[in-house]
């Protein structure tokens, strides 16, 4: 049996290849790509991977990327499976599948609503591009399940569509498509395909690698430590400084509703509410050392702390040293809106009726961002919500932006604190701004 190696990222499309190596037998090592620490954005990865995707396959240290590749790879170790199809039509129909899969339903679909700036430069677009996305997704799932009539994709046997399809129904579930829970024949036929590569657990225990980059190496799906959640999404241990604040609060729930672990690092933890995934801890904010050792260990760092209450710097520049010193590379701010420009190079906190009572908080919470600009250790998000940000409904609706300061269609800039929150969630289990500022609002 050749050499093999699987990057991967739990919950992602590599679960269709992680499948695929159970049904064939093969033994093979795993190595976790966190795609919640942007794990496949740096160098050390974009030398395994230049396009810096997952998953990758190592067959014989010949590296392989993009599923229908090495989905095909695969089944070329165990050819009487026929796991690209037992005829050559159905072969021709197993690349049909993936191929538009890959291409329409990932690509367009999914990709259009998670990543819209891979379309378009200008943030005024985005929504639609979403928009479009959600439409594709529809569309595709409607046309999966026209297809669908036997127990099977393709042909009279489990095939390497099955595992792919499995992949983009447990997508829909995870961001809650309306159409994911009325598909019956992809229910039924991923109901088959979920034990057949997860029932055999045949990977080489004890081989796993760890770099800054890599994780220990149980198969996608098996590991105690990095479960799905209820979501689908990988849990991320997350510790939130000022969980009991206005907006710390709104986090620490989200965050428990997706099924994280969080340390929720307060002046008082007997304010804390009792649940079986928080981890209360006592600290100060201005102790970088005390700080350091209770963030250490987590996949994110977020900070609620308000810098508006911090005449020094000295809180902002304590949570910086800390993160740094406990290792952790990510780390999420929870901005202001006074920074945001409402045209080049103007501020709104700088315009002449900009309210006084708010004009230091916003001016010291503009000073969090203008030292986290200068930071180059650590993988930054500031998220800088509407000028309005208060408690309200959570739609799982919003906008995203750059530097602008962003209103609606009535002219007013808001959105609720738990809409907020399900953006600062967002991009914690899918990160798409690293070392930058970016905004939400309605």
């Amino acid at each position: 049996m050749p050499d093999i190696k699987l990057w991967y990222a739990p919950g992602a499309c590599s679960l269709a290849a992680h499948i695929l190596l159970h049904e064939v037998h093969a033994p093979f090592d795993v190595v976790e790509v966190s795609v919640a620490r942007a794990a496949h954005l740096t160098d050390e990865f974009a030398q395994i991977n230049p396009k810096k995707r997952v998953p990758v396959l190592s067959l014989n240290h010949e590296v392989i990327t993009e599923v229908p590749a090495i989905a095909t790879a695969i089944a070329d170790l165990a050819p009487e499976q026929h796991l690209m199809g037992g005829t050559a039509l159905d072969r021709v129909r197993v690349y049909e599948w993936m191929n538009w899969l890959s291409g329409t339903l990932h690509g367009q679909g999914f990709g259009g609503l998670w990543r819209p700036q891979r379309f378009s430069d200008d943030p005024e677009v985005f929504e639609s591009i979403k928009a479009k996305g959600k439409k594709t997704i529809s569309e595709c799932f409607g046309f999966i399940e026209s297809r669908l009539s036997g127990p099977y994709s393709t042909g009279d046997g489990f095939t390497a569509v099955d595992p792919y399809l499995l992949v983009f129904l447990s997508l829909g579930h995870r961001h809650r498509h309306r159409h994911a829970e009325r598909l019956p024949e992809l229910h039924e036929l991923c109901a088959k395909a979920r034990p057949a590569g997860l029932g055999r657990r045949r990977a080489r225990r004890g081989r796993a690698q760890r770099s800054s980059t890599r994780r220990s190496g149980t198969p996608d799906r098996q590991r105690a430590a990095h479960h799905p959640t209820k979501h689908g999404e990988c849990v991320v241990k997350i510790a939130i400084i000022g969980a009991t604040g206005l907006v710390g609060s709104k986090l620490l729930s989200e965050s428990l509703d997706r099924g994280h672990e969080v340390t929720a690092i307060v002046r008082n933890p007997e304010r804390l509410p009792t649940h079986p995934k928080i981890r209360p801890a006592k600290g100060d904010v201005t102790s970088p050392a005390e700080l350091a050792s209770l963030v250490a260990g987590h996949d994110v760092v977020v900070s609620a702390f308000n810098p508006g209450t911090d005449e020094r710097g000295a809180g902002t520049q304590s949570i910086i040293k800390a993160v740094k010193r406990s290792g952790v590379k990510r780390l999420l701010v929870v901005g202001g809106a006074g920074s945001l420009e409402i045209a080049p190079g103007k501020r709104l906190v700088d315009q002449p009726d900009f309210p006084a009572q708010w004009k230091d908080g916003a001016l010291r919470t503009a000073a969090f961002l203008d030292q986290l600009r200068g930071e180059t250790e650590l993988d930054w998000a500031f998220v800088s919500p509407a000028a309005m940000l208060v408690p309200g409904e959570r739609t799982g609706r919003y906008r995203v932006g750059r530097d602008q300061f962003m209103t609606d269609g009535d002219g007013e800039s808001r959105i609720s604190l738990e809409d907020y929150a399900v953006a600062m969630l967002d991009e914690i289990e899918r990160p798409q701004h690293h070392r930058k500022r970016f905004a939400v609002a309605y």
